[in-house]
């Protein structure tokens, strides 16, 4: 994960196993939906370990995991919503509310990346875990965090599952601000990556 490079590892192939075994065990399409989001979310463990393999900043492999991770890590609302849109049951109005928030917010993204410096993934400094250091470009960051939540309740239905997906998003994202404020950003894609096994839990509890 962000702390070091096994844990990423374990963490990766952990939850993908859990996470590709949700899929065959519950058959369901907003399930599957769910699964595959927070499995683009959990391939930030991927590029954390191979930047945890070599730390060195001038190295193919750290260039590669950090445009790699900048690029997964920007574009994880957009998966949500092309994933949510096609299997929503949602009225027609909320779906075109949807469409205006992606669109809403890849223009922002458009727009800051063109001031952002994708220099190294490496540790923060003071810190113990790795630094998303682009979204000190990516400003201002709330943008993320919105659009996922809102495009998550407009889409996942009914309402009680949607709410309980953002209910987990956002806490995984407090306790991360909490309690590791250097580096938050990394901290809650490791914290993010176990969403997945809420997925088994909610298929028992929702139905």
């Amino acid at each position: 994960m962000c702390f070091n490079e096994p844990t990423s590892w374990i963490t990766f192939v952990g939850i993908s196993a859990i996470n590709i075994a949700s899929i065959f065990y519950i058959k369901e399409e907003k399930y599957t939906a769910i699964a595959l989001i927070f499995q683009y979310v959990l391939l930030m463990q991927l590029f954390d370990a191979l930047a945890w393999h070599n730390p060195d900043c001038n190295s193919k492999l750290n260039q590669f995991a950090t445009r790699g991770g900048f690029l997964a890590n920007v574009t994880q609302p957009i998966v949500a919503f092309l994933l949510l849109f096609l299997i929503s049951s949602s009225p027609q109005p909320e779906k075109i509310i949807s469409i205006v928030v992606v669109l809403i917010y890849i223009l922002w993204v458009i727009n800051c990346s063109t001031k952002v410096k994708l220099t190294c993934l490496k540790k923060g400094v003071g810190c113990s875990n790795l630094d998303y250091n682009w979204w000190n470009y990516l400003q201002p960051n709330f943008i993320y965090h919105f659009s996922l939540v809102l495009i998550t309740l407009l889409l996942l239905k009914p309402f009680k599952l949607g709410m309980a997906v953002v209910v987990i998003i956002l806490a995984t994202f407090v306790v991360s601000a909490l309690y590791y404020r250097c580096g938050v950003s990394s901290v809650w894609c490791f914290f993010a990556a176990f969403i997945p096994l809420f997925n088994v839990i909610a298929y028992k509890k929702l139905r």
